[in-house]
Formats: C-alpha cells, structure tokens, sequence
C-alpha cells in the first residue's frame, strides 16, 4: 500500500498528459490518502509524499513564474505546470487542514527540509499576476484564469499555513520570503512591478546598501557610445575598439531590463510609491537618474545600453519608465532642494573640496551629490555616467533651490579646482553653472585662462593633453547663441593660428583621435562667429579642417558621427555666416564648392545605411538641410539616379525623400534641356546608339515604378511604413513626368515610347490610381478629391504616413499629370475598358476634376506673352473664347483664313475637335490635310494647343511664302473665287488669277499676255 501510495503522488507530479477526469481522480485519492491514512500507510509515507509534493511546488513554481521570452513552446509547458501546480497545492492544502494544531504542519513545513515550498507558496499569492487584457490573446486569456485559480490554491494554503502564527514566527517566516524577492529581483524571471507590489513598495526588496554601492560603481564603469556625444557633451568619443558597441549584452526580462536595470527600476516604483521613504532613502536617486540615462541612450540609439537593458523588446514599456523616472525625480528634487540656500552651496562646495560625505538625515541632497563625488574620486579614469548623473542632479538643485551669480562662481571654481583630478566631474559643474554664471568676472577668467592653456600648447604636446583642454574650452563655452563671445577676438585669432601650427607639426601628422576633431569643430563653431570680421589664414583653417573631417567621416563608420555631425554643424554655422558677412561670403564663393560637393557625397551614400539611430538621423537633417540651402549646381543625372532613386522609395525619413526627388528633377529637367539642345544642334547626334542611351529613363526610376501598388490598399490603408514607400512611389512618377518640361517633341516622343513599350502606365500607374481613389473596388468609397487643389502639391507640407487622404490627392495628382503629358495612351487605355461602369466612373472622375484643369491649362499657356510673341504677327491672331475654343485666323491679302479648336468637357478622354470655318487660297483637298496634321498632333502625338496652331502657321508660312501679286488685279487671293495667281505667262514668266485672266481676255477681245502683249 506504501509503494501505492507514493506511486499516485508521482504520477500527479506527472499527470500534465493525463485526461482530465483521471487526474481528477489520482488528485482525490492522493487528498484521501493524506488526509485520512488510517492503519493502511506508515507515517514514513506519509512525509514522503509530502516531501515529493513540496520539492514539485518548488520546481514547478521557477516554470510557472518565468516571464522573460517565453516561446511558444515554454508557455505550453507553463499551463501544463500550472495544472500540475493547483492539484499538488489542493493536495497539500487538505493535508494542513487536518493538522490539529497547525503548528505540526507549519514546523514540518518550515524545517531545513521543507522550508523552500513556504518561500514557492508565498511566491504563487503575490508573484503569480494576471496579463494585460488590452495586448492578450486567447492562449494568454487561458493562462490567467489558471493563475486566478493557482493563486487562490496558493492563498488558501498559505492562510491555513500560518493561522494563529506567532507574530515572532511570521516575522522570522517574511524576512525569509523577502530574501527570496530579492534573489527574484536579481534574476530575470519575475516582472519588477509585481516584485513591488508583492513587497508593497518595501525598500527591503532592494539589496543591502554596500552592495547597491558596488552595483553602481560596477555599472558607472561601462564606457558609453561615441555617438551620443551629439546629445549629451559630457560622453567621450571613445574610439571604436574601446566602444560598447564591440561589449556583450546582458541578459534581459520580458520587459528588457537587466539585473542592474531591473534593481534601478525597483528603486524607481519604491520611492515613487512613497515619497517619505524616497526622502530617508535619498542614495537611491542616483539609480533612477542612471535608469533614465541609459533608457534615454538606448532609445536614441539602440544597442547603447546592452550592458544594462534592451529597449527594442518593449519599446514603448521603456518610454514609460522613462518618463516615469523624470516626473519621480522632478519632485523629489524639487522636494530636497527647498533647503537649498546661498550659503548651502559655499557649504557644500568646501564639503565636495575635503571629500567629504554629508549625513542623509542633515542634507538629503547633499548627501547624494557628496556621495556621487566621492564614488568619482575613487576612480582610476574617469567615468561619464558618475559625471552625468552629477550633472543632472546640479542641474536640478539649480532650477530648484536658489542659486545667484556668486553661488555659480563658487561651483565654477570648484570645477576649475578639479580639473587634472576629475576632469569628466569639472565638466560637468561647468555645464551646470554657466548658464548662471552669465557675464561674471570669475566665468570669463576661467574662459580667457583655458583659451590661454590651450594657446600655450606647443607643436610638440601629446594629442592627449590637446584634448584635455579642447574638452575645458569647449565645457566653459557658452550658448552659441548667446550674445556672450567665448573670447576676444585678438585672443580668438591668436588661438587659431597656434591651433594651425599644432595641426602642422608631426603629432598630428599621425592619425588624430575623432575626439580630439570633433571637439575642435565645436570650439570653431564658438570662435568663427567671433572672428567673421577678420581676414587671414585662420580662415583658411577652418575650412581646411571641416573639408579633411568631411572627407573621412561616414555615416557608416559607428566611431566618426559624432565627429561627423560636429563638422557639418561648423560648414553650416559658416554657411550662415556668410549669407551675411562680406568678409566670410568672399570665402564661402571661394572655397565653397569642395564642402558642398563632400555634403553630396554624404548624401547620396544615404541608401547604403542598414538602420538609422538618432545620432544618424541628426547628421542626416543636417545634410538635408545644407543640400537644400546650397543646392544651386544640378547634379549630374547619369552618375547620381541610382542612389536618389533609392532614396525615393527606401528611405524612412520623409525629408529626404522630398529633398531627393527635388534633386533629381533639377537634374531630369538639366539632361532634358541638354538634350534639346543636342537635338537642336545635330539632329543625327542621338539617333546613334550613345544618343539612344540618353534617350532612355534612368534604370533606378523604372524599378520604382514598375509595379503597381493596386494590390496593396489593404496594406496602404493600415501600414504607414507601406505609405511612405507608396509616397516614394507617387514621387518616381512625378520624376518621370519631369522628362516632358521643356522637352522637344522629338525627345519626348522617345520618353513616351519607352514607357508604352515597358507597359508602365497601364499595368501600373492607373490600376494604382484608380485602386486609391476607390473606382476600381465598389466596397470602398470614392475619394472626392473636390476640397483639394490638384494642380500642386507642396511636399513640405504633407505628411505621407499620417493618412490614406494624402497618398489619394498625390494619386490625383499624379494622374493629372499624365493626362497633361501622355493623354494619347491614357485615352487608349479607356477606350478598351471593357467593364461599362468602371469606364463611366474614370470619365465622371477626369470630366468632374481633372478635364477643367486641363483646358485651363492649354489656354492659360496660349495666355502667356511669350507663348502670343510666337504666334501672333501681322499675319495671324488668336482668338480666345470663354466656351474653351480657340480661334485662329491666318490672313493673306486681308482674306482671313480661319480654323477652330474646341476642347471638349472631357478633355482629354476625347480629343479635341478642329473646326474648318474659313479657307482661302489652298485646294479643298490641302486644307484637309492640315486640319487632320493638326488633329494628329494634338491627339495622336500628345502635342499642345501651341503645338498644333505652331503647326498651322507653318503650313500657311509655308504656302504663301513667296508668292507674287496677280498682275492684273494686284492681289494674291482673288476677290473673286480666293484661288492663288497660278497662270503663268511663258513669255514674262508673271502669274495671273484664272479668274482675272478669262477676265481680261473676255473684255479686250485678244487673247495677248496683259503685260508684255505675247500670244497666250
């Protein structure tokens, strides 16, 4: 029976796989068993069941509580566990019930041998939390009721455990739970959150405060990334080798946190649950603003904070702590800093000078900022996170407490003080205190004094201690927008040509820290503004060095953005300058075409980025934003579409997609205009096979546009990222469409061939138009695009992600423009429309949107008066009619001769209509045939209205040209039948009207010539 006995509970310990009834029924028994053993089982069996119960609740609690990437395959075996789980607690609960007193269950439970399963069972009551309903699924929704009921398992047993516990046991019982909290918190298998909740909020839950210290210290020694200089001045530019970017990550919960995160974020939720114990606990502070910083590095570039945390597992988890750690820490400094007087700050500076560590109770932030300093002196290099963590808390005991221009001195000095000993704790007082500081004489001492110690660096000094004083300057600048100058201009200079002749000695021969660059770039972008007026070679400096820094640096290269973004900042500080200083604007036209050339360069390597962090994202604004103000050269089709047009469709950023297109439409529209004038020149130059190639779309644009986006609606209508790709879209096409301003006819006749030939408007512009505008699908509704204006699109102020109405008007858009410049094969395409009311919907489309815009259009051009000044002359005038015609009337010999082109309403779905109205002096059968030339032209070869009436009055030119007056009547029309004189005289070889000459032989009686009497 013993053997029985302690199989079943083995099998209930396995019985996940068992049909539910017959686990049901091993349950009961097993309960049974326990509870009423009778004679039938020894009290040794007895224990042992107990003993496989408890070590099983212990296991299968570590299986139910882990959080941190569960797969799929691990969530299955967490509900498998959990019904292992509330069969074992019923079991055990049953048995505790029977125990009379309790005290013999709570003893065995809690003894050496058992003790582990009253820590598991305390876990499962607090720890065993349910999941967000907002973000759960159905396998999710099964897993909470099971916690639900393992929790009142858990609970049940637990009460029963510890009724009428003495208050000394139950201590000794929770101080051992606790322990077993804070062996959670160090590991990565239990959410933070519950943690605290299960500890209401207790500091107990955190470790001891020596080994807090030892965590913080351990933590503040990670080197931070070099890119994050561009947000924050106190981080070094470590060179790449020495970077985090080469460090190993640690391991993270579900919600990315590592062990020092998780413990940062504990302190966090605990002082902000009650702000008295944050008060008496200020040594927590620093682990808050330290979560904040490395969330904040992490966000702006992902991977910075590896050592600590993972932001891209709960992106918008780790947005909340941080924006939960900034409104904890605004109150509780703004709280400790009500204490904060004048003489606190001389009393604290001499307290940091002596290192010494002020009492909590007396100071809280003193305690705090004594704490943080003496944590930095101790040591051996310097560390970034200690020196921003200061920073921070400066800042805040700044905005807080009262602080005057002589409290700021004292911190200036003290900063000054510690310069050699804590160079990263010095900067970081005097980017707190300077801004207080303003225009005191101990702040522009200190400027003038390290401007002096830099200057005083010979051409032999280590790069090393160059950028240990390049660091003071640049920390001591103040805001570059600041009317303050850093240093007088006679200094300013001498600085610079002390700095020119280091740059040429051999040190920096060798190949200079990117620090030791990007912080000179900073010092230049305070001195130029300084020095503008002046002419020299400091100038020449200048521009030498940014030119070398653009040329090494790459968005590519992790080491060199910061120092790349330094640079770019400097040429457009310069650029700024010299749009309004004489002095600078003669150096900007001399020497500004490299730079600019090196910024393109740095543009058109854009699509070869894999991803794109913040520091990245700030170089690319500030290359977009140079390119756009110093974009005045066209770049060279041939050599730059391909990466343009990648960045088209394939960049995230919706500036650089504009600034691309309108790049390569300025140089679309410069090849065109070369092309017309090759044409022009030597008509057989591109029929060879090098003209047919610049006859030809860029291969990049037709990959951008090959396929149509008709199929993707769904996607366009739910995905932004799908509607910035189909905003890059619409943009191709609108570049392709850029290949008929100004082009010839005969150039644009080979454009229009190329894309019928390729298919590429009727498999895939109009389905992608008429899909948005919801014509091509009946269950969606018809985008009016009535409230819109069509004719232009400001690019600047749209914004493609946002909705599907922006891509709808450039869809609209688009489409205009291709009625404008290919409405032949859009006509063709309709015309073979088989489904009836799809062909009515796209005609109700044009005539109602597009077809007044169009006729509008082709008569406000007539309108121009440099279109008039080539067609109007003595000879022809133009008649504009409010009814969208177009009279014509070419005169000879006063005789009008008179045609008419009428727009019809659904232009150009329709073509237009040429009226013959009046003709003179051609055969019928001519004046045909220039009606239909210019009907042709107009609907079969995409020409306009000018075109066709250009056409006309050549023909008329043409016809009349030369032609000599009829002798008789001194006319070249005939008043009487308006024929031309085509009677030739054989003998003095002049030309007569028939008319007038059957005229004159009928009323003379002879049949002689009229003018020199020969036999006609």
């Amino acid at each position: 029976m013993d053997e029985l006995a302690t199989g079943l509970v083995t099998s209930l310990c396995d019985s996940a796989e068992l049909e539910t009834s017959l686990r049901v029924r091993t349950r009961k028994i097993v309960e049974k068993i326990l509870t009423k053993p009778g004679s039938y089982v020894e009290d040794a069996t007895i224990k042992s069941m107990l003993s496989i119960i408890c070590s099983t609740i212990e296991q299968l609690r570590n299986a139910v509580l882990e959080r941190a990437g569960a797969s799929e395959a691990r969530q299955h075996g967490q509900l498998r566990a959990a019904l292992v789980l509330g069969d074992l607690l019923l079991c055990l609960d049953a048995w505790v019930e029977t125990q009379d007193p309790r005290e013999t269950a709570r003893n065995l439970l809690t003894s050496p041998s058992y003790k582990g399963v009253m820590t598991a069972i305390s876990e499962l009551v607090s720890l065993y939390t349910g999941i967000d309903a907002p973000h759960a699924t159905p396998h999710d929704w099964v897993r909470r009721a099971q916690e639900s009921e393992l929790s009142e398992y858990a609970g049940s047993l637990y009460f029963h455990i510890l009724e009428d516990c003495p208050d000394d046991e139950r201590e000794r019982i929770e101080a051992e739970e606790n322990l077993g909290m804070q062996d959670h918190l160090l590991d990565i298998h239990v959410p933070v959150p519950a943690l605290v909740n299960a500890t209401e909020a207790s500091v107990t839950l955190l470790p001891e405060r020596q080994e807090l210290h030892e965590m913080l210290l351990k933590a503040c020694r990670q080197d931070t990334h070099p890119s994050l200089l561009i947000f924050d001045p106190l981080v070094p530019q470590h060179s790449s080798s020495e970077s985090t970017s080469n460090k190993s990550g640690s391991l993270v919960d579900g919600q990315g946190l590592g062990i020092f995160a998780r413990v940062c974020a504990a302190a966090l939720l605990v002082v902000d649950r009650d702000r008295t114990v944050a008060k008496r606990h200020a040594h927590l502070l620093p682990f808050v603003i330290l979560l904040s910083i490395l969330i904040e590095d992490d966000l702006l570039l992902p991977g910075a904070s590896k050592h600590a945390l993972d932001s891209s597992v709960q992106p918008e988890a780790h947005r909340a702590w941080l924006q939960s750690s900034v409104t904890v820490l605004t109150a509780l400094i703004s709280s400790l800093s009500d204490t904060v007087t004048e003489n606190w700050h001389n009393d604290m500076v001499m307290a940091l000078q002596r290192s010494t560590t002020i009492n909590v109770e007396q100071d809280g932030i003193g305690h705090v900022l004594s704490t943080v300093w003496q944590m930095a002196s101790g040591l051996d290099s310097p560390s970034s996170y200690l020196a921003r963590i200061f920073h921070r808390l400066l800042n805040g005991v700044f905005s807080f407490g009262t602080i005057t221009e002589a409290g700021a001195d004292r911190w200036l000095k003290l900063g000054d003080a510690m310069q050699d000993r804590m160079p990263a704790m010095s900067a970081a007082i005097f980017h707190a205190a300077k801004p207080i500081a303003g225009s005191s004489p101990t702040y522009d001492r200190l400027r003038n004094g390290a401007a002096a110690k830099l200057s005083g660096l010979g051409p032999g000094t280590p790069e090393d201690r160059l950028l240990r004083s390049l660091r003071t300057v640049v920390a001591l600048a103040p805001p570059v927008d600041s009317d303050l100058p850093i240093i007088p201009q006679q200094r300013a200079i001498f600085l610079l040509r002390d700095l020119q002749k280091w740059y040429a000695s051999d040190e920096a021969a060798q190949d200079s820290d990117e620090e030791t660059s990007t912080r000179l770039a900073e010092l230049f972008i305070h001195l130029l503004p300084v020095v503008q007026d002046v002419q020299g070679s400091h100038i020449d400096f200048i521009f030498d060095t940014f030119e070398m820094n653009l040329e090494l640096c790459s968005l590519q290269n992790e080491a060199t953005v910061a120092q790349l973004y330094q640079n770019l900042r400097l040429l457009d500080t310069m650029r700024d300058l010299a749009s309004r200083n004489a002095n600078l604007h003669d150096y900007w036209k001399d020497r500004s075409v490299t730079s600019v050339d090196l910024v393109r360069d740095q543009f058109l390597s854009l699509p070869e980025l894999q991803s794109i962090s913040a520091p990245k994202q700030a170089c690319i604004d500030l290359i977009v934003e140079l390119i756009r103000e110093t974009s005045d050269t066209p770049f060279k089709l041939q050599a730059t579409a391909g990466p343009l047009c990648k960045l088209l469709v394939q960049s995230p950023s919706h500036e650089v997609q504009v600034i691309s297109y309108r790049l390569l439409s300025g140089a679309i529209r410069e090849h065109v205009k070369e092309l017309v004038v090759e044409s022009a020149v030597d008509r057989e130059a591109l029929a060879t096979e090098e003209g047919q190639k610049k006859l030809k779309l860029p291969e990049a644009l037709v990959a951008n546009i090959s396929d149509s986006l008709s199929g993707q609606l769904d996607l366009l209508v739910d995905d932004s990222v799908a509607r910035r790709t189909a905003f890059g879209y619409f943009l191709s096409w609108i570049a392709v469409f850029e290949h008929f301003e100004g082009a010839s006819l005969s150039v644009k006749s080979a454009f229009l061939a190329e894309i019928e030939k390729r298919n590429l408007l009727v498999e895939s512009l109009l389905p992608t138009v008429f899909a948005l505008v919801g014509l091509a699908d009946e269950t969606r509704r018809p985008f009016d695009p009535s409230r819109f204006v069509l004719e232009e699109v400001f690019l600047d102020q749209i914004d493609a992600e946002s909705s599907l109405t922006v891509l709808q008007v450039l869809a609209a858009h688009v489409y205009l423009r291709a009625l404008i410049h290919m409405p032949t094969t859009v006509r063709s395409w309709w015309v073979d429309i088989k489904d009836r009311q799809t062909s009515m919907q796209i005609a109700s489309f044009t005539t109602r949107h597009l077809s007044p815009i169009i006729a509008n259009r082709e008569l406000s051009h007539l309108r121009e008066p440099e279109a008039l000044s080539k067609l109007q002359d003595e000879a022809l005038s133009i008649k504009i009619l409010s009814i969208n015609e177009v009279i014509a009337t070419y005169t000879v010999d006063e005789h009008p001769m008179e045609i008419g082109v009428k727009i019809p309403s659904d232009f150009p779905l329709h073509g237009v209509e040429i009226r013959d109205i009046q003709r003179v002096g051609i055969t019928e059968a001519k004046w045909r045939s220039w009606l239909l030339a210019v009907q042709q032209l107009i609907t079969g070869q995409n020409g306009l209205i000018f075109d066709a009436l250009s056409l006309f009055k050549r023909n008329a030119e043409v016809q009349f040209q030369g032609l000599e007056e009829c002798a008789i009547c001194y006319s070249i029309i005939s008043p009487m039948d308006r024929s031309l004189p085509t009677k030739p005289c054989k003998t003095c070889r002049n030309k007569f009207h028939a008319g007038c000459l059957f005229k004159w032989v009928s009323t003379s009686g002879a049949s002689t010539c009229p003018m020199c009497r020969s036999i006609l």
